[in-house]
């Protein structure tokens, strides 16, 4: 009889088994069917011709570990990136980006902030790019930000705010090119390497 409940119970567990696989297996299926219907409609545009913008995980979004989570919320949004880096700003960049503050009190507390320690460099492609991560970013103050945004999740109040996109494609264009100087916005279709 105990013999028998085992024998059962085994049965029982190794059907589960092959269900959750079996479900797993067709979950994957459809995400790769999804992924495979929106990267041939990249490759439609190319995302060399699309909008880009930079955004800049600083310093204090690198320390406390928010990368992945700010990076997957762009990710979800369908945006494309283009380019990345890891770096720490040197002070003269950091001067020459934020030279329309120069003349603010707090400009020499911001170049500090800038670089003391390391930052993630993105560009990101899509259509309306700078608008949409412009409102995905939220407020430059923390405390204006509002919640669900990048900064009104994990900005705290004070000069550090985790995050800077570009405004304009003007500032876009002039960011993308300070900060990733080799970028070449004439790459085409052909190049884009696009993950299966």
């Amino acid at each position: 009889m105990v013999n028998k409940l085992f024998l059962i119970d085994g049965v029982r567990k190794f059907l589960l088994y092959l269900i959750a696989r079996m479900l797993i297996s067709f979950f994957t299926l459809i995400v790769g069917l999804l992924r495979h219907q929106y990267n041939k409609g990249i490759k439609k545009k190319g995302v060399y011709q699309m909008e880009r913008t930079l955004v800049i995980i600083k310093p204090d979004g690198v320390r406390r570990h928010l990368i992945g989570r700010i990076i997957q919320r762009f990710e979800e949004k369908g945006l494309a990136i283009t380019e990345m880096k890891f770096a720490t700003m040197t002070k003269e960049l950091a001067q020459e980006h934020y030279h329309h503050l120069s003349g603010r009190s707090f400009f020499d507390e911001l170049i500090d902030y800038m670089t003391s320690g390391p930052v993630v460099y993105l560009v990101l492609a899509g259509e309306d790019v700078i608008d949409i991560v412009r409102k995905m970013v939220g407020a430059t103050k923390a405390v204006d930000a509002v919640p669900g945004t990048i900064r009104g999740d994990y900005a705290l109040p004070g000069t550090e705010n985790i995050i800077h996109a570009s405004d304009s494609r003007d500032a876009a264009t002039n960011e993308i090119n300070r900060f990733f100087p080799l970028f070449d916005t004439k790459k085409q279709k052909s190049e884009i390497v696009h993950p299966e």
